[in-house]
């Protein structure tokens, strides 16, 4: 007992006098109990750990992942002023080594390295924090027996796993656990949402009413993995364009660790169009026209599409062959209602203009329930 009693105090010295290290932990929350909630510091080599037993009944729980060769140590002397209790258990949840009271009058713990009971192996270790009497104990009761100082897990339950704590209970307090021995072994957890890529459509990309497109789109993720990858219609299957308008195209893909991403691409369904017919001429070109006089509309869609599909007419002034493109203007005064012959596909139209217009230029803009404008350009003459 002596000699190991030498070997403590030897030790307490050297690490008192170790530099300390940047690589220290804190409790997050509260740490938990046993092995399942037990908070991981495996990312990185630890030399401290710092927490507080909140309430007499806190024991904190730390997964540590050890070097090996008996170089593992951990004290909580000088940095605790509460009675405190370290235990160390395996990987299954085993005890290896516990103590209270690291000497005479000492009411701090340490768990020595190059002890016989220090764990020569490596991996992972969990170490518990208690205070005084606050012990661990199996399905078949304590893990360790109910005496001062260094201990091995020879209590009755000393050859099962952790499954409780039990015991009196003390006041709570803070604590800081001085660490060596332990080096990095975890993986960080993936918190990187997959990677979704949609070929097909295009974002901005413009198709006929009715046409036939396939749908092209994949997801990846080099973390966790993709858990699944899900768009509006499953890739190689056709996209809707029943309908004119804008529309939008979704995939959703999450990754084996529960993160998500989103993504969207626009596309337009519009209807094939032959312009703007005799006797008018389509942009570039410009109509002169006589201002104040009926300007007769003929327009082709590639069929009827029924009165719905000419959303609204109006004229904005434009400069005269500058190819300007305004999105709006005021609303047009027809001298009849839109209509169409299914059979040509035309829809018809008359214009009124204005006298006043005589030298300037406007554009005539019919909107369309798919989202697109039909322009013609007029150069207003005097009659």
């Amino acid at each position: 007992m002596a000699g190991r009693l030498i070997t403590i105090l030897v030790l307490l010295g050297a690490l008192g006098a170790a530099a300390p290290s940047a690589n220290a932990a804190t409790e997050v929350g509260d740490a938990g109990q046993l092995s399942a909630s037990a908070q991981d510091v495996t990312l990185e080599p630890v030399s401290t750990i710092t927490g507080n037993l909140e309430s007499p009944s806190d024991v904190d729980l730390y997964k540590l992942c050890l070097t090996g060769t008996g170089s593992f140590s951990a004290s909580t002397v000088g940095g605790a002023t509460l009675d405190t209790q370290l235990f160390l258990f395996d990987e299954s949840g085993r005890g290896v080594y516990g103590n209270d009271d690291a000497g005479p009058g000492v009411r701090q713990s340490l768990l020595p390295a190059g002890d016989p009971l220090t764990p020569g192996a490596s991996g992972i270790h969990y170490l518990g924090v208690s205070q005084f009497d606050l012990d661990p104990q199996s399905s078949l009761g304590p893990i360790f027996p109910s005496t001062l100082g260094l201990v091995g897990p020879t209590g009755r339950g000393g050859g099962e796993p952790l499954s409780g704590w039990a015991g009196s209970e003390g006041s709570g307090g803070a604590y800081t656990v001085t660490l060596t021995g332990t080096e990095a072994c975890g993986v960080a957890p993936d918190t990187t949402g997959p990677v979704v890529t949609i070929a097909s459509p295009a974002d901005g990309s413009v198709y006929r009413l009715g046409e036939r497109v396939s749908v092209t789109y994949s997801c990846s993720d080099e973390g966790s993995g993709v858990e699944s990858c899900v768009g509006d219609v499953a890739s190689g299957e056709l996209l809707d364009t029943s309908t004119p308008g804008m529309r939008t195209f979704t995939v959703t893909a999450v990754d084996k660790a529960g993160n998500e991403t989103t993504a969207k691409v626009g596309y337009r369904v519009g209807y094939a169009s032959g312009g703007f017919l005799r006797p008018l001429v389509n942009l570039p070109e410009l109509n002169d026209w006589k201002a104040g006089q009926r300007v007769p509309v003929r327009l082709s869609l590639g069929g009827g599409r029924g009165l719905g599909a000419v959303a609204a007419v109006q004229v904005a002034e434009v400069e005269c062959g500058a190819g300007e493109e305004p999105a709006t203007g005021a609303p047009a005064r027809l001298d009849r209602r839109v209509t169409y012959r299914e059979r040509t596909g035309v829809y018809r139209f008359g214009w009124r203009t204005e006298r006043s217009w005589a030298g300037s230029c406007r554009q005539l803009l019919v909107k369309l329930d798919d989202d697109s404008v039909r322009r013609v350009e007029f150069r207003f003459l005097r009659r």
